[in-house]
C-alpha cells in the first residue's frame, strides 16, 4: 500500500500536523518529509524526529541510481518505487519544486490518517 501524503505551504504547518499526528498514537519512525532542497528536507526531518527517504525505503539499486539524477528525477524515482504512479509522481515533484514540503506516512495501517 502506498504512503499517504499531504503538502505543506511552510515547516510551521507541518509541524503542528506531526504533533496532532503523534498526540493520535502514530510514531514519528512512519512520518518521512520529502521536499525539493535535499538539505532542507533533512533540517525540517531531524528537527521534527521524523526521517528522510533513503536506503531501508526504496531499495540499494534505487538508491545508487540516485546518485547520478538530479533532483526531480529523484524524487520522481522514490516516489514511484513507493507506489505512486506516473501522474502523481508528477504532481508531488512539481508541489516540490515550487517549495511544497511533503509529508509521508509510511504505515497507513496505523489508523492515523492525514487530515
Amino acid at each position: 500500500m502506498k504512503p499517504e501524503i499531504k503538502e505543506f505551504k511552510d515547516e510551521e504547518q507541518l509541524h503542528e500536523e506531526i504533533r496532532h499526528l503523534k498526540e493520535k498514537g502514530l510514531s514519528s519512525d512512519h512520518m518521512y518529509i520529502v521536499g525539493y532542497d535535499e538539505a532542507q528536507s533533512k533540517r525540517i526531518a531531524e528537527a521534527a524526529s521524523a526521517n528522510t527517504i533513503g536506503v531501508d525505503e526504496v531499495g540499494l539499486a534505487q538508491a545508487v541510481e540516485n546518485l547520478f539524477q538530479d533532483r526531480a528525477q529523484t524524487l520522481r524515482s522514490n516516489l514511484k518505487e513507493l507506489g505512486f504512479t506516473e501522474d502523481e509522481t508528477l504532481h508531488y515533484e512539481k508541489m516540490a519544486s515550487e517549495g511544497k514540503i511533503l509529508l509521508l506516512l509510511m504505515d497507513a495501517a496505523s489508523g492515523a490518517k492525514v487530515e
